[in-house]
């Protein structure tokens, strides 16, 4: 990827070089030497995000050491950037993900139902989702649930919902292209976003896009910038149970 982008490089005429991902680190520093320009570089997950790697980790360092700025999704993201890769915190400006209003969205069908994205999960938060998940269903007969998994997760969901007996309850679509989320959200009536995995919260935004109403965590970094959405601490099932019926009323 790098060599091919910069025989690329070499044939244009830029002022600016912007990475997003790790994938690209590599190719911007090449560039910014060949080309003199400065490098920006968009943090929204690092490899401490992710499974740590040792290789993932080098390349990211190398690179926020070599970028004139360094964009980071949130304050969290900013902080391990900071200790964790021993960067100058002059250097780091955050930005937070954005959207765009949607308008005119009608939901397809009555039945009630209740999203929540299982992207980057751990083991504890499908615990306390299944949790929550059960006790919603005694309270709200019929209430169905869609996770939005990847590949990663699926088997966590999976597993719990079977031994809790609540998976015909259940329905997974997976993690794919942006249109066929915007259709899942759009058919919901609540999201669920209560785990502080994520970097920033994509799926909260993406919700209120879609103008659903979104239970998130408490720990969560987008908990901090929403004022009007309900929130609970992620492990807290019967505040997460509580808030979910009391919107599907």
């Amino acid at each position: 990827y790098t060599n091919k982008s910069i025989n690329i490089i070499k044939k244009l005429n830029f002022d600016i070089i912007q990475c997003n991902n790790w994938m690209t680190y590599q190719a911007g520093i090449k560039a910014k030497k060949l080309s003199k320009k400065p490098l920006v570089i968009y943090v929204k997950d690092t490899t401490f995000n992710r499974k740590k790697d040792k290789e993932e980790y080098e390349i990211e360092k190398k690179a926020f050491e070599n970028a004139d700025k360094i964009i980071a999704v949130s304050n969290d993201i900013k902080k391990i950037v900071i200790k964790k890769y021993k960067i100058d915190p002059e250097k780091i400006r955050i930005v937070h993900y954005g959207l765009n209003e949607n308008k005119n969205i009608k939901k397809e069908s009555n039945e009630k139902t209740v999203l929540f994205v299982a992207k980057n999960i751990k083991n504890k938060e499908a615990d306390y989702f299944i949790k929550a998940a059960k006790e919603v269903l005694k309270l709200q007969l019929g209430t169905k649930f869609i996770v939005v998994y990847t590949k990663d997760t699926l088997p966590l969901i999976v597993d719990k919902a079977i031994s809790s007996k609540i998976n015909n309850n259940i329905a997974y679509t997976e993690w794919l292209n942006h249109s066929d989320i915007l259709n899942t959200f759009k058919n919901s009536d609540i999201v669920m976003a209560p785990h502080n995995s994520e970097t920033f919260g994509l799926a909260a935004l993406t919700a209120i896009k879609n103008n659903k109403p979104v239970v998130v965590s408490k720990q969560s970094e987008i908990s901090k910038i929403l004022n009007h959405s309900l929130k609970a601490d992620f492990w807290d099932t019967e505040d997460l149970t509580n808030k979910i019926v009391s919107l599907l009323k």
